[in-house]
This record gives structure tokens, sequence and C-alpha cells, in this order.
């Protein structure tokens, strides 16, 4: 189980990070960012991505982010 609170915290703090890879899936740990990757499928093998221990999350573009696909 991804330790999702330390993760949160994180994320409270450095969310502005995550800015400049909107549009690509990232692979979060409590220190922060592991791996980021254009797709999913990709992620997953990226060196250091553990699903189990980390979250995995796309990044929305401003358009995902509003609504607008």
């Amino acid at each position: 189980m991804a330790q999702v609170n330390l993760i949160n915290n994180w994320l409270s703090k450095n969310q502005s990070e995550l800015d400049s890879y909107a549009g690509k899936w990232v692979a979060l740990s409590d220190k922060g960012i592991v791996a980021v990757a254009t797709t999913l499928k990709e992620l997953l093998k990226a060196k250091g991505v553990n699903p189990k221990t980390q979250v995995v999350h796309k990044v929305p573009t401003d358009e995902e982010y509003a609504g607008f696909y």
C-alpha cells in the first residue's frame, strides 16, 4: 500500500512541480517524483517505479482539468 498520507503531504507543498508534466504519467513517493513517462505502460516499466509503494498518477493538461477533451 502506498504511503498516501506522506505523498499527499509532499503534494500539498510541491504541487507546482507537477505543472511541467501536464499530460504525462508520474510515479510519486513521499520524497517526490520518482519517474515520468508519456504512457502508463512506459511508466510501469521505468526503473524505480513500484505502484505498491508509490502513487501513479496522470497529470492533467489544462484542457483535461477544465473538462474539455
